[in-house]
């Protein structure tokens, strides 16, 4: 077992006894510390392959994932999850985990009027062909390459979620997985090349439909008041 430690919180080594060398036992005696991590590197459970780290993972037992701080983001068969920071804890069973770590960042710009936008796609592959139609309400790219894990960052601003997202204008690909409250995540695999279209609901410089009720409700309400207090 490589690299094996016992430590506290603040990676201080913790006083401990080991019995076995396969499979291992630790012992530990009595202590005051609220948290004890036992580490060890496991070998030859996780491939790296074309820069992506996949892990057929299998498990009985309640399991805490923690990652790089260079990766924000990873996939669970085949479906993205946005952790930021944190880790995920897998209550048993099987999965396959995905992660790209220091993933790249492709930045498309998009000027209307007077208006700049950057959408951003994550993905190992090339992105051809990028256009965006304010009519149509879409946006659209090529995947040169099949099985891609594609994610795209979308600045609501630009185009208002929820979106339909499809592959050869047929296959259903969209998942929305995380919100900012200024940016959309979607993320989906491909399982062939094609051109992805991603159409929105309300698109620049259109107004949300909200607005316009916001106002109207304002001019019903200032008017009651008016009336209200008319001394005339």
């Amino acid at each position: 077992m490589l690299n094996f430690s016992v430590v506290d919180r603040d990676g201080n080594d913790v006083q401990h006894l080991t019995l076995e060398k396969d499979p291992i036992a630790v012992v530990l005696p009595p202590s005051n510390r609220d948290m004890i991590f036992i580490r060890y590197d496991l070998s030859d459970v996780i491939v790296l392959k074309d820069g992506m780290w996949t892990w057929k993972w299998v498990g009985i037992e309640a399991t805490n994932f923690y990652f790089p701080k260079n990766v924000d983001m990873i996939w669970i068969n085949d479906r993205p999850i946005y952790i930021g920071e944190k880790g995920i804890r897998q209550h048993g069973g099987a999965m396959t985990l995905e992660y790209v770590p220091d993933e790249p960042i492709i930045s498309k710009k998009v000027v209307w009027e007077d208006k700049k936008f950057e959408v951003g796609i994550k993905t190992l592959t090339d992105i051809d062909v990028f256009e965006f139609n304010q009519l149509g309400k879409r946006i659209t790219f090529n995947i040169p390459k099949n099985n891609s894990l594609v994610t795209v960052i979308i600045p609501l601003e630009l185009l208002w979620e929820p979106y339909d997202v499809y592959l050869n204008s047929n296959q259903t690909l969209n998942s929305e997985f995380y919100n900012n409250g200024t940016h959309t995540w979607l993320g989906f695999r491909p399982d062939t090349s094609g051109t992805i279209n991603i159409i929105g609901t309300t698109v620049v410089p259109e107004f949300p439909l909200f607005v316009p009720l916001v106002i109207g409700i304002s001019i019903v309400l200032m008017l009651q008041f008016r009336n209200k207090f008319n001394f005339h």
